[in-house]
């Protein structure tokens, strides 16, 4: 598991964990209790897919090669 983190899906994925984790804690400091809807859940998947998205962008881009890719010209 820890070597599927470093590659650029698992580095979307911690993006995306952290994303919905900060939304928890956010809804937690409002009123101290978890009371999580389905249309908050909703709200918080999408909010951390578009937080997330720029990176899997990047994995597939050939052109980009922050991810180790190099150019095999």
């Amino acid at each position: 598991m820890g070597k599927f983190l470093t590659t650029p899906l698992g580095s979307a994925l911690r993006i995306f964990v952290a994303a919905v984790l900060g939304y928890l804690v956010l809804d937690l400091t409002t009123d101290g209790k978890i009371d999580v809807s389905v249309s908050d859940l909703n709200t918080w998947v999408a909010a951390a897919i578009v937080v997330a998205l720029p990176v899997v962008i990047a994995a597939v881009n050939p052109a980009d090669t922050r991810f180790g890719k190099t150019d095999a010209e």
